[in-house]
C-alpha cells in the first residue's frame, strides 16, 4: 500500500484500488477477479455510449441553434440589401428631381435676365422716341402758329409786325410745298425790310383776286395738312406709348411668373434636399446595421464550423474508447484468459483454506487486532470498523484477515464510487448551471427583443396610419384644388370673354368716331365778302366738334388699354394659375408615389417584424421550457449531491484514515503471521 502511493500517480492508484476492490468482493460474491473487471469495463462502456449519446443531443441543439441563427441574419441582410437598393434607387430620384430643378431655376433667371434686359432697352428706346416726339410737335406747333399769323396778315386781321418772321419760319420749314415756298419768297423779296411794305405787297397780291385765294387757300391747306401730320404724329405717340405701356406690363407679368416659378421650384429643391438628407441618413443606419450583422454572422460561421470539427473529433475520440473498451472486454472474457481463471480457480481457493488454517494458529494476534480496531473506531468514529469489529467478535477468528480485506475492498469501491459519483456532481450540476444561466439569459433576451418587435410593430402602424392620413390630404388637397382651378380657370374665360367684348366695342366705337371726325375735318365753306346788313351766320368750315372729340377720344383709347391690359393679366394670370396647377399635381402625385411606397415598404416591414414575433415567442416559449426542465433536473440533483452533512473533501479524508487503520491491521496480521 505504501509503495503504491509513493510510486504510482492518482489515477493510477485509483484503478489499481479499483481492481483490488474487484478482487476483494470477487472472493466474498463467489465472482473471479476477471468477471468484475469485465464488469466495471462493461459500466465503462455504457457510460461512454451515454455521453456519446448525450453530447450528440447537446450539439444538435447548437447546431440548431447556429442554423436559425444564421438563416435569421441573412434574413435581415437580405432585407438591408432590399431597404438599401430602395433607398439608393430614391436618393438617386431625388438628386435627379434636384438637378431638374436646379436647371430650371437657372434657365428661368436666364429669362428674367433677358426679359429685363429686353425692358431697359425698351425704356431706353421709348424715352428717345418720346425726345424726339417732342420736338417734332413743337415743330408742328411752331409751324402751326406761323401759318396762322401769315393767314391774319393776309385776311388784314393780324398784326403785320411778326408776318416777316411768320413767313421766314414757315419758308424754312422742310414740310411747305415749293409753290408756297416761292410765294413766300416773292412776298420777302418786295417788302425788303419795311414791315409795311410787306403788307403793302401782300395787298397788292390780294388786288389779283385770284392769285391771293390761291396763295390763302395754298396756305390754309398747308395748315390743314400741318394739323392732320401733327395729329397723326400724337396718334402715333399715343399708340407707341400705350404699345410700350403693354411690353413693360407684359414683361413684368412674365418676370413675375418666372420668380414665382423660382421660388416654387427653389422650395421644392430645398424640400427634396431635405427628403434626401434625411434618406441618406437612413441608408447609413441600415448599412451600418447589415455590417454588424454579416460581422456576426461570420463570426458565427466560424464558430459553428469549429464547434463542428471538434464535435466530430470528440465523437471519434468516444468512439476509439467504446470499441477499445469493447476489445479489452472480448480479450478478457476468451478462455486465454477468463477460461483459464476458471479452470484454476480451485488452486486459488485451496491457497485461501491454507490462509484460514493458518489463522487458527494466530488468535492471540487476532485479539490484539480486533483491540486496535476498536480504538480506531472510537478514535476515528468510523461506523464502518466498528461493524467490523462486530463481525470479528461474532466470527470465528480464523476469518479476521479475510474480513479487514473485504472491508479494505468495499471501502476503496465505496471510494471510486463517491469519486466517481463526485465528479458526475460536478460536471452535471456545472452543465445545469450553465445551461440554466443560458436558457435565462435567452429568456430575457428574447422577451426584451418580443417587447422591442411588438414596439416596432406599433410604431410602424402608426406610421402607416400617419402615411395614409397624409396620402388621404393630398387627395383631398388634389380634389380641392382641381375645383378652385376649374372656378378659376371660368372666372378667367369670363373675364377674358367680356374684356375681348369690351375691346371690340371699344374699338368699334373709336372706329366710328375717328372715321367721322376724319371726314369732318375736310370740310370747307364758302368765303365771301358779307352783305351789309346780313345777319351773322358762319364764315369758317363746319368739321364737328372736334376738340371735345380729340378728348373723348382719348378717353377711349385709355378705356381700351385697360380693357387690353386686363385681357393681357387675365391671360397671363390663366397661363401663370395652369402652370403651377399642373405642378402643383406633378408635386402631389410624386409625394404620394413616395408615400405609397413607404406604406408598401413598412407593411412589408410590419410583416417580417410580425413573422419574427412569432418565432421569437416560439423560441421564447420552448427556452422557458428547456430553462424549467433545468430547474426541474437540479431539483432532482440536490438530493444527492448537495444534501450530504459532511463534504466530500471530509468524507474522503475520513475514509483514508479507515483504509490507513485497516491496512495497519492487516500488516499487524502479516507481522504476526
Amino acid at each position: 500500500s505504501q509503495w503504491l502511493a509513493s510510486c504510482c500517480p492518482a489515477a493510477t492508484r485509483r484503478t489499481m484500488r479499483a481492481l483490488a476492490a474487484a478482487a476483494a468482493c470477487a472472493l466474498a460474491e463467489e465472482m473471479s477477479p476477471t468477471e468484475k473487471v469485465i464488469q466495471l469495463l462493461t459500466n465503462m462502456a455504457t457510460k461512454g455510449k451515454q455521453e456519446m449519446q448525450d453530447e450528440e443531443i447537446s450539439f444538435a441543439k447548437f447546431e440548431q441553434f447556429c442554423k436559425d441563427e444564421s438563416a435569421a441574419r441573412t434574413k435581415s441582410i437580405s432585407r438591408a440589401d432590399e431597404q438599401i437598393e430602395d433607398l439608393e434607387t430614391d436618393i438617386a430620384e431625388r438628386e435627379a428631381d434636384i438637378d431638374t430643378l436646379s436647371k430650371d431655376v437657372e434657365k428661368l433667371n436666364e429669362k428674367i435676365s433677358k426679359w429685363d434686359l429686353e425692358k431697359t432697352e425698351a425704356m431706353t428706346e421709348r424715352k428717345t422716341e418720346y425726345t424726339e416726339f417732342q420736338a417734332t410737335q413743337k415743330d408742328y406747333a411752331e409751324s402751326l402758329s406761323a401759318l396762322d399769323r401769315v393767314l391774319g396778315v393776309m385776311k388784314g386781321s393780324v398784326d403785320s409786325r411778326s408776318a416777316k418772321e411768320a413767313l421766314v419760319q414757315v419758308q424754312q420749314s422742310s414740310e411747305v410745298p415749293d409753290t408756297v415756298r416761292t410765294a413766300f419768297a416773292s412776298l420777302l423779296a418786295a417788302g425788303g425790310e419795311d414791315e409795311m411794305a410787306l403788307v403793302d405787297q401782300a395787298t397788292a397780291v390780294g388786288t389779283a383776286g385770284e392769285d391771293k385765294s390761291s396763295i390763302i387757300n395754298l396756305v390754309e391747306g398747308l395748315k390743314d395738312k400741318f394739323q392732320e401730320e401733327k395729329g397723326k404724329l400724337e396718334k402715333e405717340e399715343m399708340d407707341a406709348a400705350f404699345q410700350h405701356k403693354l411690353l413693360v406690363q407684359d414683361l413684368d407679368q412674365q418676370m413675375h411668373n418666372a420668380q414665382k416659378q423660382v421660388d416654387a421650384k427653389s422650395k421644392a429643391s430645398q424640400k427634396t434636399s431635405s427628403k434626401k438628407a434625411a434618406m441618406e441618413g437612413e441608408l447609413n443606419d441600415v448599412s451600418s446595421g447589415r455590417k454588424d450583422d454579416q460581422e456576426y454572422l461570420n463570426d458565427l460561421t466560424a464558430e459553428c464550423k469549429m464547434k463542428k470539427d471538434d464535435f466530430a473529433s470528440r465523437q471519434e475520440l468516444r468512439q476509439g474508447e467504446i470499441e477499445a473498451i469493447e476489445k479489452a472486454i472480448d480479450i478478457l472474457g476468451s478462455k486465454d484468459v477468463l477460461g483459464n481463471e476458471k479452470k484454476h480457480r480451485s488452486f486459488i481457493q485451496q491457497a485461501y483454506s491454507f490462509l484460514q488454517l493458518r489463522a487458527e494458529a494466530k488468535r492471540p494476534i487476532n485479539r490484539k487486532v480486533a483491540e486496535f480496531l476498536d480504538k480506531q473506531a472510537s478514535a476515528l468514529k468510523s461506523t464502518a470498523i466498528s461493524e467490523l469489529v462486530t463481525k470479528i467478535s461474532a466470527d470465528p477468528f480464523s476469518k479476521v484477515k479475510q474480513m479487514i480485506q473485504e472491508m479494505l475492498g468495499r471501502l476503496m469501491q465505496e471510494a471510486n464510487e463517491e469519486e466517481e459519483h463526485h465528479g458526475w456532481c460536478v460536471k452535471e450540476l456545472a452543465t445545469n448551471a450553465q445551461i440554466r444561466d443560458f436558457k435565462s439569459d435567452d429568456k430575457e433576451s428574447l422577451s426584451a427583443d418580443i417587447d422591442e418587435l411588438e414596439s416596432n410593430i406599433a410604431s410602424r402602424n402608426n406610421e402607416i396610419g400617419d402615411l395614409a392620413a397624409d396620402v388621404s390630404d393630398i387627395d383631398s388637397a388634389v380634389s380641392k384644388a382641381i375645383e378652385d382651378r376649374e372656378n378659376e380657370k371660368e372666372n378667367n374665360e369670363e373675364t377674358l370673354s367680356d374684356a375681348k367684348a369690351a375691346v371690340k366695342a371699344v374699338q368699334a366705337a373709336l372706329a366710328v368716331l375717328k372715321d367721322f371726325y376724319k371726314k369732318a375735318a375736310q370740310a370747307t365753306a364758302l368765303v365771301q365778302a358779307p352783305v351789309e346788313g346780313q345777319p351773322e351766320t358762319f364764315d369758317k368750315p363746319m368739321q364737328g366738334q372736334q376738340d371735345a372729340a380729340g378728348g373723348v377720344m382719348g378717353l377711349l383709347d385709355v378705356i381700351l388699354s385697360d380693357f387690353s391690359k386686363l385681357v393681357t393679366t387675365t391671360k397671363n394670370s390663366e397661363d401663370s394659375a395652369q402652370r403651377d396647377h399642373d405642378q402643383y399635381l406633378v408635386d402631389a402625385k410624386r409625394d404620394k408615389a413616395v408615400k405609397n411606397k413607404s406604406i408598401s415598404h413598412k407593411e412589408q416591414e410590419v410583416k417580417e417584424l410580425e413573422s419574427d414575433l412569432l418565432n421569437k415567442k416560439s423560441e421564447y416559449k420552448h427556452t422557458k421550457e428547456e430553462l424549467e426542465s433545468a430547474e426541474t433536473y437540479f431539483a432532482k440533483l440536490k438530493p444527492s449531491c448537495q444534501t450530504k452533512t459532511s463534504t466530500y473533501e471530509e468524507r474522503v479524508a475520513q475514509r483514508e484514515k479507515e483504509l490507513e487503520a485497516l491496512k495497519e491491521a492487516l500488516a499487524m496480521l502479516s507481522n504476526g503471521a
